[in-house]
């Protein structure tokens, strides 16, 4: 899904107002799809939520070498090959000191804060956390969503402050969520809100650019409502499916991979001219195709990366956790 949304809005750009008029049946496709995967970043930390994360020095050593690893070895490759210099912007994206990733950061201090959350939900009540998250959302949906230039902490749900809240909410769900009626319906009614939300966001941003209003950003922040909650019902979805498949549990190991395979220094600025390239010289039908397989293809160069990281680190493991 991340792979998707950055093909569609960070290679060829957001839609505004002169693309409706050129062709309002495919700019209203693009922001559909857009809508449809925005909620990836949420949906990680709700799963993470759910499940808990259960901090340990091997399990943050891991995290940790799976970032380096990517961004370390697609830069040293690019290096060897002569399609990049050594740099102090290089080296220090590595080890992403970089102003962007801010989702590696975001999520890396919800990791280091996990226990202290974790221990929060074991020793309050039911009816605690249930008024605890009312609150905090509403507080973020006025000065972290509406009224967002109010706070900085927020950053429109880019930030470890709206993760808390997101993780929080998925350890409700969890252990609590038989209560609430809204967490206990059939999965096919959460897939049909999910569709039915995305579809409103799709109208409103569409009349937006339409008639000139601005606040545009209020539908794509993380922070939205509408984004939190089309988000929880997509995973509400998955969490209800009762299967098993070994192979999905591979290539899920491997999601991760995804994003730090094209998000590296080196392989982020050829993936926005690929993407802008498909969208700018294919129209319609082949045009979809080919991101289609732009992205498989991504996708699958990433776990066959992982792959390999996954070997190394079994060499790490045994060396300093065994």
């Amino acid at each position: 899904m991340i792979l998707a949304l950055h093909v569609n809005f960070v290679c060829i750009g957001s839609v505004g107002g002169g693309e409706i008029s050129v062709d309002r049946s495919a700019a209203s496709l693009r922001v559909f799809l857009e809508f449809v995967c925005i909620v990836a970043v949420n949906v990680f930390v709700l799963i993470s939520g759910y499940f808990g994360i259960n901090a340990k020095a091997k399990g943050l050593s891991n995290f940790l070498y799976q970032i380096i690893f990517f961004y370390g070895a697609t830069y040293l490759f690019f290096l060897l090959i002569g399609k990049s210099s050594l740099s102090y912007e290089g080296i220090t994206s590595v080890f992403f000191l970089q102003k962007g990733g801010w989702f590696i950061k975001s999520y890396l201090c919800l990791y280091i804060l996990s226990p202290i959350l974790n221990t929060f939900i074991k020793n309050s009540q039911e009816k605690q956390i249930r008024n605890i998250l009312f609150a905090f959302f509403l507080f973020q949906a006025i000065y972290g969503w509406v009224f967002s230039n109010s706070t900085s902490y927020f950053a429109n749900g880019y930030s470890v402050v709206s993760f808390i809240g997101l993780y929080l909410l998925a350890r409700y769900v969890r252990l609590y969520g038989e209560k609430i009626k809204l967490f206990t319906l059939k999965r096919k009614y959460d897939i049909i809100l999910f569709f039915l939300i995305c579809v409103a966001e799709t109208i409103l941003y569409i009349m937006f650019c339409i008639y000139d209003i601005s606040f545009l950003n209020i539908f794509t922040a993380y922070s939205s409502i509408f984004i939190i909650l089309s988000a929880l019902h997509l995973f509400l979805f998955f969490s209800k499916l009762k299967f098993e498949s070994e192979t999905i549990n591979i290539i899920a190991k491997s999601s991760f991979a995804a994003y730090l395979f094209h998000s590296s220094y080196c392989i982020l600025p050829i993936y926005k001219r690929i993407g802008y390239y498909i969208y700018c010289n294919y129209s319609s039908l082949y045009c979809i195709l080919l991101m289609l397989v732009f992205i498989l293809i991504t996708y699958i160069l990433s776990i066959i990366m992982d792959r390999v990281r996954l070997f190394t680190w079994k060499s790490v493991e045994r060396k300093f956790f065994n």
